[in-house]
């Protein structure tokens, strides 16, 4: 039986070296593997950040659209152009300059030079007159104005022609020059009807913010990718390690770009539609390159990656000695053995039995942790499934933000949306607990508050959360167990100027002029309570630019500073009034950074939800 041991472990570790070895020479084709996958992660990352580039656009053309097809629109009088796009211009990473243009071929043109300063160009009958705007703080001030000596005709322009023969859709230039900033991107237009007139939108894009994400892509060290169009011309530039300067080289074909490796790349590249890879030899290193298509606006794009093959070998050579260091390490152990193997031969037994056991029981716990882990992230899309996108709530809110931070994967924490007709409805809800529980409770408040709108047409806050609970109550009592599990929830309807606001628990904060106003929520939980009474619903008249705040109890409860101490409702509120002029989007930043910050090394004691919207 000794003998067989003995036997089995040297034959065993025999095998192990064996296998070691054959790894180490199987390795230089696995590097040709590592070349090819990675290549085709990366093409795929700049696939995606180039179409979420032009999603994006494509996004904010729909507001700019939307605002304009309900306005009436005068191009001599355009302050209504100026307060609606400034500020949208102002906070677009994207879009560079705007034009709006009526049939006749008048146009208003709109350039950011800054987050401060624009130009805007006013054209009537092919005369321009230009106008220096500063905005600051929310306030536009017109500076000098003066008459430009060259004609201008929009109806001329590539983005008006497209948008004309090709109605009721976007469409997409070639690149070109663009005639003021002298910058060179693309326009994006599309024709809509206003009140008045047939009008044409467009956004221009510069070619640099593309190149922005060629020249970010973290390839490998020498590697670098760039992005071409239909006429397979340069419109992303590659950050290349070894030249100097390659912006000359924008919108040039292959055949014309004056670098010797991309020359030889231009000569074995097919630019006909589907993906490709292959070698290059240059300057005494193996590059490999990879093609591949997108699409947008009825244009062809190509992305081109490449990468020496010689990047990665101190990957796979520290991988070899790894493998190095296991064979001798092995080889070494089969000397041990052999020595001691008589004096320890029961010890060993021992150990490796105790060992398949451990083994064994830690299978069992990794299955049954990795069994745990799959319920709770499918719970997680579960309850995701229920929240409402925020894209759609800011559709509705185009000046809001929702701070949604669950302690665990799932969370006891939820926010709801809801429109009927001119009337929007939304709320902070925060269910008994967090994690599991808290999420099983959530998903049945949620469907009661869901009923109590959509199923018994109810759309007064108070009516509804009184629903909401005896529906609650109805759930829970088909347990044959006391449940006392509920929620808290601030409950708000606005129509036109009004708002509606319920509460249990959580109550709704209001900014004006400076002053912070509460509304106290009713002390009732939604859920088993002694002596239940109808929620009462508060009505309150908005003025522009009040700020609405409603939130669940995760952020002020919240331990950390130096002290370890709740950030407390008082620290909150002075918060909300110390950023009220803030945007919407600057406010859910400086919100949640705030909550981390006090958070540190703590961990997260709650849920936490907080809903902004200004008027």
């Amino acid at each position: 039986m000794k003998g067989a041991i003995k036997y089995l472990v040297i034959s065993l570790s025999v095998l192990s070296i064996s296998l070691l070895i054959y790894l180490i020479i199987d390795l230089n084709a696995t590097i040709d593997e590592l070349v090819v996958s990675t290549l085709e992660q990366e093409s795929e990352q700049v696939k995606s950040e180039c179409e979420d580039l032009l999603e994006n656009v494509t996004n904010e053309f729909i507001i700019y659209e939307e605002n304009l097809s309900a306005s009436k629109i005068d191009l001599n009088k355009n302050d209504f152009f100026y307060n609606t796009f400034i500020p949208l211009l102002k906070h677009s990473n994207i879009v560079s300059s705007l034009l709006l243009a009526n049939a006749n071929g008048d146009e208003l043109m709109l350039l950011k030079i800054d987050s401060v300063n624009y130009i805007s160009r006013v054209s009537f009958d092919q005369e321009s007159t230009e106008i220096d705007i500063k905005y600051k703080d929310g306030e536009i001030s017109f500076l000098d104005s003066s008459a430009t000596k060259e004609k201008y005709d929009a109806k001329i322009r590539p983005w008006f022609i497209n948008a004309y023969q090709n109605p009721n859709k976007l469409n997409l230039t070639k690149p070109y020059l663009f005639f003021r900033s002298k910058k060179m991107g693309g326009t994006i237009s599309k024709t809509f009807i206003s009140s008045t007139d047939t009008m044409v939108l467009a956004f221009d894009i510069l070619l640099s913010d593309i190149s922005k994400v060629t020249k970010s892509l973290d390839l490998s060290e020498n590697g670098f990718s760039l992005v071409v169009n239909e006429e397979n011309k340069i419109i992303g530039l590659p950050k290349l390690h070894f030249a100097h300067d390659s912006s000359n080289n924008l919108l040039k074909s292959f055949s014309e770009v004056n670098h010797p490796l991309l020359n030889m790349i231009s000569k074995e590249i097919d630019l006909s539609e589907g993906d490709q890879i292959f070698n290059v030899d240059f300057e005494n290193k193996f590059w490999w390159v990879k093609k591949s298509d997108f699409n947008f606006c009825g244009h062809g794009f190509k992305i081109i990656l490449a990468s020496p093959e010689s990047d990665f070998s101190p990957t796979i050579n520290s991988t070899k000695i790894v493998l190095w260091i296991s064979v001798f390490t092995i080889v070494f152990f089969i000397i041990i053995i052999n020595g001691l193997f008589k004096k320890n031969n029961r010890y060993i037994k021992s150990l490796f039995e105790k060992n398949i056991e451990i083994q064994k029981q830690k299978e069992i716990v990794e299955e049954k942790s990795k069994e745990i882990t799959d319920s709770i992230e499918y719970a997680k899309r579960i309850q995701s499934a229920i929240l409402p996108p925020e894209k759609l709530v800011k559709e509705y809110l185009q000046e809001s933000f929702i701070l949604y931070k669950p302690k665990d994967i799932v969370a006891g924490d939820f926010y709801w949306f809801e429109q009927k007709d001119n009337m929007i409805m939304y709320a902070a809800a925060d269910c008994t607990g967090h994690g599991v529980p808290g999420a099983m409770v959530s998903v049945v408040c949620n469907n009661s508050l869901n009923r109590s709108v959509r199923e018994f047409g109810l759309a007064i806050p108070g009516e509804i959360l009184t629903k909401t609970r005896e529906l609650v109550i109805e759930e829970f009592e088909k347990s044959e167990e006391v449940v006392k599990d509920g929620m808290d929830i601030a409950l708000c309807t606005i129509d036109g100027t009004t708002l509606k606001y319920a509460g249990a628990n959580n109550p709704l904060w209001l900014i004006r002029n400076g002053e912070l106003l509460e509304t106290k929520a009713s002390k009732q939980p939604i859920g088993c309570y002694d002596n239940l009474e109808p929620y009462p619903t508060h009505t309150i008249e908005l003025q522009k630019g009040d700020v609405i705040y409603t939130f669940s109890d995760g952020y002020a409860d919240q331990f950390g500073g130096k002290k370890g101490k709740k950030f407390k409702a008082k620290a909150f509120r002075e918060l909300l009034l110390s950023i009220q002029d803030k945007s919407m989007e600057e406010q859910k930043i400086i919100i949640d950074n705030a909550f981390e910050n006090w958070k540190g090394d703590h961990d997260q004691v709650d849920d936490v939800c907080v809903i902004g919207v200004r008027i």
